[in-house]
């Protein structure tokens, strides 16, 4: 049975689209569209943002694979003069995945990712996992089905203080 998946994958970050600040220190700010041609090289930023649907057809893909611009607003903190070095820098450390829509199970993954004081970075995230992907197809559903996906970036800074995004 083919099943094509529809997803709203941050469906308030692509509304909002980074114009209501939020005053967490890490944000999710946007999907980045896929780079042109063969090379997958991000810099910090997205070259530029998707902003359409995120579809899945679990008959040719096993998983959803996104790349996320991430932003830290918190300012670098260092003082040369008294030795003190920054620790605002963001550290990633995992993702956590729950679903609306339907009945998948969350999903959390783990990460390596830094996202330097008063920076960006573009992280590498699979909101549908392999075992989501699985949990999917034995449900029996066919056709088209919408699910919201809810990402939220889990981590420390480098003071050891931790973080949670928002979904």
């Amino acid at each position: 049975m083919k099943t094509l998946t529809r997803f709203l994958v941050l469906a308030p970050l692509l509304i909002a689209g980074g114009c209501i600040d939020d005053k967490a220190p890490i944000e999710l700010f946007s999907i980045c569209a896929p780079p042109a041609g063969d090379a997958c090289k991000f810099s910090a930023k997205c070259d530029a943002q998707y902003i359409g649907q995120n579809y899945l057809d679990i008959a040719f893909a096993d998983r959803l694979w996104l790349f996320i611009e991430v932003h830290n607003q918190l300012l670098e903190n260092d003082d040369p003069g008294t030795g003190r070095v920054n620790t605002n820098d963001a550290f990633v450390q995992d993702a956590l995945v729950t679903f609306s829509g339907i009945g998948l199970p969350s999903t959390r993954h783990k990460l390596q990712s830094v996202v330097p004081a008063n920076g960006t970075s573009v992280i590498s995230v699979f909101p549908m996992t392999e075992e989501t992907v699985a949990a999917l197809g034995l449900l029996g559903i066919g056709g088209t089905v919408d699910v919201v996906a809810k990402v939220r970036l889990r981590g420390v800074l480098g003071d050891g203080t931790k973080f949670e995004t928002a979904p």
